[in-house]
């Protein structure tokens, strides 16, 4: 059963538009402008559905051996997950995001795209998965719940 992108939802247009971003609508979805200094315009149409309704033993099966691997060693080595929507948290997602591009010498958007993402989209629609180990944040992601997924 086909189920709507979270990025093809009214939601996605709307934090876009918060972003200053023209959005278009089409046959093929929702399209957003974006604009590269050396390139000019392109519309991003992100599309298709992404099927994890498998138990996690066939998830685990769908990946490569080397994510597989690098799963169990951080279970074994007692990194834990932590679900949460708290403005520390988000700031500090905010700051690994910042120290990553810094390190890989990329742009991230700018620091309210984040900020607006959280007020924009309520609990039930989006919250923060933290990875840590003693206390340290290793990782943090956005996890987006939309259309039953």
């Amino acid at each position: 059963m086909f189920r709507e992108s979270f990025l093809q939802s009214p939601q996605w247009q709307k934090f876009q538009e918060a972003n200053g971003k023209t959005c278009v609508r089409s046959g093929f979805g929702l399209g957003v402008v974006e604009v590269l200094p050396a390139v000019g315009n392109y519309l991003y149409l992100p599309r298709g559905p992404m099927d994890i309704d498998s138990d996690d033993d066939a998830l685990l099966a769908q990946m490569k051996s080397k994510t597989r691997y690098n799963i169990r060693l951080a279970e074994k080595h007692g990194v834990s997950i932590r679900f949460s929507r708290t403005v520390n948290d988000l700031e500090h997602f905010i700051d690994l995001i910042y120290a990553t591009t810094e390190r890989k010498s990329i742009r991230p958007h700018p620091k309210k795209y984040y900020r607006n993402f959280f007020t924009i989209f309520s609990e039930a629609e989006c919250v923060l998965v933290l990875a840590e180990h003693q206390g340290k944040t290793l990782t943090a992601n956005l996890l987006v719940f939309h259309a039953g997924t």
